[in-house]
């Protein structure tokens, strides 16, 4: 009897060492699957963004070759030769009309309502701030706190 269970353990040992080494064979092929996709998926990804960035390129290209036809043709040249080195047409008048500047204005403006204010006040009231008043000192743009 104990023959036929030490023969009964014997067969079960080698039914679970043939489990066990199926069972690591399926986990060793899954494991090499899931590497394979992982790889397959990145690479996939790769030729996306390769794709993306030759479109991007191709436009880029068409955009540059569209600005030296136009650069190199006859009516550019004319407007840059005008526009920068003042050339003219024979009989041809150039008028050049004066530049607004903003911060300019702005600054005139608030000399204005300044000077307005200090108008405004008495003789007395000005000779009183220029004797005891504290005055700010004035910063320029150069200057900073």
């Amino acid at each position: 009897m104990w023959q036929e269970v030490n023969r009964f353990l014997k067969k079960q040992n080698r039914i679970a060492k043939i489990t066990l080494g199926v069972s690591i064979l399926m986990l060793f092929v899954l494991y090499s699957l899931i590497g394979i996709v992982y790889r397959n998926y990145s690479i996939n990804k790769q030729m996306e963004d390769i794709s993306n960035n030759m479109e991007r390129l191709e436009l880029d290209n068409l955009e540059q070759q569209s600005k030296i036809l136009y650069y190199s043709t006859d009516a550019y040249q004319e407007k840059i030769l005008r526009e920068k080195l003042g050339f003219q047409k024979e009989g041809e008048r150039v008028y050049a009309l004066p530049r607004k500047d903003p911060e300019r204005e702005k600054l005139i403006k608030e000399q204005q309502k300044f000077q307005e204010k200090e108008d405004k006040k008495p003789n007395i009231v000005k000779w009183y701030e220029f004797f005891f008043a504290k005055k700010k000192p004035q910063n320029t743009n150069n200057e900073q706190i």
